[in-house]
């Protein structure tokens, strides 16, 4: 019976056969050795070209019956279930000419985003490449396998700070007016952008590639060195008073605002 390496290593190859394809990788908590019964396999198909729905369609009827076409995400990817094993797959499509932009914009020109400045950074350097036409991803994953750049750091402070209450369009007072307002359902996705700025901060201070979505806490602890006191309970009590509207959430926000900024200080002041 056919395993699921043979049936990854066919997948791979079809992808590898196009002529659009120049790449593809494994990304994600199964390359970057996190995985838990519950991860699915993310593969990276890097392009020179878009592929039509229609050919990536026929290559995944090979191996699913379900599937789910333009999955949402940050860039085009589908989504299926194998057939003979319970695994979920998401092949997700990146222009190549796209990825070495966002190398350059980052690594080289230290922009800051609001949130999530260094996910896709992390996203490539911790996969594993399973075909490289070329050689254009390895050459790429040398010329950034460096050392966390100190401008970039400082920017995604400067950026992202203000925003978590300074700010006059800062998440405090956007969430501010939401009470007032008593508009209760546009609390969470505020709160969650609070923490996309708040965490984006916490591994720049850490220079620590920011990890994505999932396990932030778990991998917060585990490779970073400096943050906030009680950050875990904190963010666990945020998200309930959120999720109720109950306004204690404000209170969260601001002990944590202070907690990080106390850990800026310190660092202002060690350096």
């Amino acid at each position: 019976m056919i395993n699921l390496n043979e049936i990854l290593h066919r997948l791979v190859a079809d992808y590898s056969e196009l002529g659009e394809v120049v790449g593809l990788t494994m990304a994600g908590s199964k390359a970057a050795s996190l995985q838990d019964d519950l991860s699915d396999i993310n593969l990276d198909v890097y392009l020179v070209n878009p592929l039509t729905e229609e050919k990536r369609r026929q290559i995944i009827l090979k191996y699913a019956t379900k599937i789910e076409m333009n999955y949402p995400s940050f860039v085009t990817s589908d989504h299926f279930l194998l057939s003979d094993f319970p695994v979920e797959i998401t092949v997700s499509f990146i222009i190549l000419s796209e990825l070495e932009q966002e190398l350059y914009d980052v690594m080289e020109r230290h922009v800051a985003k609001v949130g999530y400045t260094t996910c896709f950074i992390r996203n490539f350097m911790d996969s594993t490449i399973l075909f490289d036409k070329g050689g254009r991803l390895k050459a790429l994953y040398e010329k950034y396998a460096t050392t966390y750049p100190k401008q970039l750091k400082e920017n995604i402070i400067d950026l992202n700070f203000p925003l978590l209450k300074d700010s006059f369009s800062s998440y405090y007072h956007q969430l501010e007016q939401a009470i007032i307002r008593q508009d209760t359902l546009s609390i969470p996705p505020r709160v969650s952008k609070f923490l996309a700025s708040y965490f984006d901060i916490i591994f720049a201070i850490n220079e620590v590639y920011h990890p994505g979505e999932k396990r932030l806490i778990q991998i917060m602890e585990d490779s970073c060195d400096i943050y906030p006191t009680n950050l875990n309970e904190k963010v666990k009590q945020l998200m309930g008073y959120a999720a109720q509207g109950d306004i204690q959430f404000l209170d969260i926000m601001d002990e944590m605002i202070r907690g990080l900024e106390e850990v800026l200080n310190e660092q202002n002041t060690a350096s």
